[in-house]
């Protein structure tokens, strides 16, 4: 119940955030129509410290942990989102060239850069884990990886319920039923 009342708070979080949603910037001209944020920075900013925050309860840290953890998570974030959104502009990439009915040859090489990408991500983790293993005990570094997995997971879990049944009480229907 603990754990579907915080999915209720971000998901509340989350929309508020959409709320005043204003380009964060101008976009460049000749820009795509994908370019321009949108607003996205200040809930990404929101995701991001409920995130923390939530990782640093279920990891139940000292206040000498927290601040040589919370460092390492930090570059741990940055690192991966840049990499995932080169992943994603690889595959965006790797569809246009599919669309464009682009050479075996050049379709070749763009999953070869998906995969070294996808394996950047995989070595970062494991640097993050080696890091982290100065920092925390084996339990907390299992609590981590727990988090880890399941976080984004029951966020679009608990959204998707906030959309099928707005106004319920967390973890209960229309009807009042779990």
């Amino acid at each position: 119940m603990r754990l579907m009342t915080l999915m209720i708070v971000a998901v509340t979080m989350f929309f508020a955030a959409m709320a005043p949603a204003q380009p964060d910037t101008a976009p460049p001209a000749g820009c795509p129509p994908e370019c321009p944020r949108l607003g996205w920075g200040k809930l990404e900013t929101n995701m991001e410290n409920l995130r923390l925050i939530k990782l640093l309860e279920a990891v139940d840290l000292s206040q000498e942990q927290s601040e040589r953890f919370v460092p390492l998570f930090h570059g741990f974030r940055k690192d991966t989102r840049a990499l995932l959104e080169q992943q994603k502009q690889i595959v965006d990439s790797l569809a246009e060239q599919v669309r464009m009915d682009e050479s075996d040859d050049r379709i070749g090489q763009t999953l070869r850069r998906l995969e070294a990408t996808k394996a950047q991500v995989d070595a970062r983790w494991s640097r993050f884990m080696e890091d982290c293993g100065a920092v925390l005990t084996r339990k907390q570094v299992a609590r981590l990886v727990v988090f880890h997995e399941r976080f984004d997971r029951e966020m679009l879990e608990a959204l998707r319920e906030f959309r099928r049944h707005p106004g319920a009480e967390p973890g209960r229907n229309r009807e009042g039923k779990p």
